[in-house]
């Protein structure tokens, strides 16, 4: 199960921080993705070129959502390494303002008519083809006359 863009980051009362926010939605993350933590972390090692001797190991993972490990914190700029691990983006999704949330959304919707345009118009033009085939010749189309 991918946790869904639309999903409700909820912070901790009180804590209605980015940092908050941002360990709420590591959380639902890591609970709906399809990988392990162990696996996440052996995916965000070698994405992230960590070194043998300073691995992320998955006690480094528990501790980024573990809510008596505050002083824990994940950086940002492993927020695209976390997100291809865990196969979802919704980590990135959750800390943009509401107003760029709805941009995107309607990046997304204006993708999506522009698909159904190219497809309606491919469609056209087939049936222009297909009418042009089948039209029925006049008669002075017939025998090359004009």
């Amino acid at each position: 199960m991918i946790a869904s863009p639309n999903a409700t980051i909820v912070s901790a009362p009180g804590h209605d921080t980015a940092e908050a926010k941002l360990r709420s939605a590591l959380a639902l993350a890591l609970k709906c993705s399809p990988v392990s933590r162990q696996q996440i972390a052996d995916s965000m090692n070698r994405l992230l070129g960590r070194p043998p001797e300073r691995p992320i190991t998955i006690n480094v993972v528990n501790s980024w959502v573990s809510e008596t490990k505050e002083r824990v914190r994940f950086p940002a700029a492993w927020i695209p390494a976390f997100c291809a691990a865990v196969m979802d983006d919704s980590v990135q999704l959750a800390l943009l303002s509401p107003e760029h949330r709805a941009r995107l959304e309607i990046k997304k919707d204006l993708e999506t008519l522009r698909r159904a345009i190219t497809t309606l118009l491919a469609a056209e033009r087939k049936r222009d083809r297909a009418k042009a085939v089948n039209r029925p010749k006049r008669k002075n189309e017939c025998h090359g006359h004009t």
